[in-house]
């Protein structure tokens, strides 16, 4: 039997409650494809490898998404993510009435051919979760939605896990600023067939890097006062970087929302002076703790989508149960903001796409049919208001 070919986008259809208000920044966050343990570095990347081989064995048909620019990806129909994402929408119009509707994300690490570099030749062991990729770029239009429709993800009781959402309404000179952040950062895009060499071989200020090292927000200020600054980030940094840029952004979210890990140097290696065999940090020694004592020290502090997205479904919990016995992580930061947090409508996201499949009729020949296939995604969340 032939394997399914999507052959053409027929419709998308997002829900009305996430169109009706017309000033909004909407943070989508979905989790890693299953929980990641990150107790130590060995079971942290037994879990990574986990789900990369779901996406090799279960990928299912190519799912096509067209960006504003005109340009062609594609996403598994039954995409599996291994770090979890965050994806934006803002909708606002500006102070000189012009429409900004945008949606948006950060993404990066797509060649492949670095990452097996800098594991098997470079021997870089953790020293990898501190390299700056050269291919960071913000993810535009459809492929957003197409993400959050498509996800696939279950959690430690084989339940069915779904997108939820922040939203925050603002005003116009908000806009303003949302639309000058989000245009800075997507100057950087480049073309999709775009080789590897020629992104490397582009300017250090003409790049934008996915990166543990740089926090988009800050980077973006420190480009406003130098020219030559670096700048890059992550998916979920570069979501909480729009809501600081609105000035709606509470610093106690750094103590639930960030991965936080102290990493000893001597776990960081190079080919030449202290080669780390990856399997050393799966089977050996290396991969036993995240810091050996007696060694410098380096942290690693990473706003985290799965984080994000479980803060939503607490915040939701909990006001289903009148702000009354939630989650201790919580309670401190609902204690002072419950009378801002409302219960958002369910945002229904839907993706029909016609399909070539074959099947063996009565006479048991095989025949080509066309059939129209339909996935629904419900994303829940809350509306966090003004103070």
């Amino acid at each position: 039997m032939k394997k399914n070919k999507i052959l053409f986008l027929l419709v998308i259809f997002v829900s009305l409650p996430l169109l009706a208000n017309e000033n909004t920044l909407t943070l989508f966050a979905y989790p890693t494809q299953r929980k990641i343990d990150w107790s130590t570095p060995k079971n942290a990347i037994k879990d990574f490898l986990g789900i990369a081989v779901r996406k090799l064995i279960f990928p299912g048909a190519k799912i096509e998404a067209i960006n504003p620019d005109g340009e062609s990806s594609e996403i598994d129909e039954y995409y599996k993510s291994t770090m979890g994402h965050t994806v934006t929408h803002v909708k606002c119009t500006t102070s000189s009435g012009e429409k900004f509707d945008e949606w948006t994300s950060f993404s990066g690490q797509d060649f492949i051919e670095v990452d097996n570099k800098n594991i098997f030749k470079e021997k870089m062991g953790l020293g990898i979760l501190f390299y700056d990729y050269a291919d960071g770029h913000i993810i535009r239009g459809e492929e957003n939605i197409k993400r959050l429709i498509y996800f696939r993800a279950k959690n430690r009781a084989e339940e069915k896990v779904k997108p939820r959402y922040l939203q925050i309404p603002i005003d116009h000179s908000q806009c303003d600023k949302l639309k000058e952040f989000i245009n800075f950062f997507t100057s950087f895009n480049y073309d999709k067939d775009i080789t590897l060499e020629q992104l490397l071989s582009r300017p250090e200020d003409q790049t934008l890097f996915f990166t543990t090292n740089l926090d988009p927000y800050e980077s973006f200020l420190d480009r406003k006062n130098d020219p030559k600054a670096k700048v890059g980030g992550g998916c979920a940094p570069y979501a909480v970087a729009l809501m600081k840029v609105v000035n709606e952004y509470d610093n106690y979210f750094d103590s639930i929302w960030k991965l936080n890990l102290t990493i000893s140097e001597n776990k960081f290696g190079n080919k030449k002076n202290n080669p780390i065999a990856f399997v050393d940090l799966i089977f050996g020694k290396m991969g036993e703790r995240w810091a050996d004592p007696g060694y410098p020290t380096k942290k690693m502090s990473q706003y985290d989508p799965t984080r994000i997205w479980e803060f939503i479904g607490d915040v939701l919990k909990c006001e289903k149960n009148y702000f009354i016995n939630c989650s201790p992580s919580i309670a401190p930061w609902i204690d002072k903001n419950f009378e801002r947090i409302e219960k958002g409508e369910a945002i229904i996201f839907s993706d029909t796409q016609k399909i070539q499949d074959t099947r063996v009729n009565y006479e048991g020949e095989y025949e080509d049919r066309e059939i129209l296939k339909t996935q629904e995604q419900t994303a829940t969340g809350i509306i966090l208001h003004s103070k």
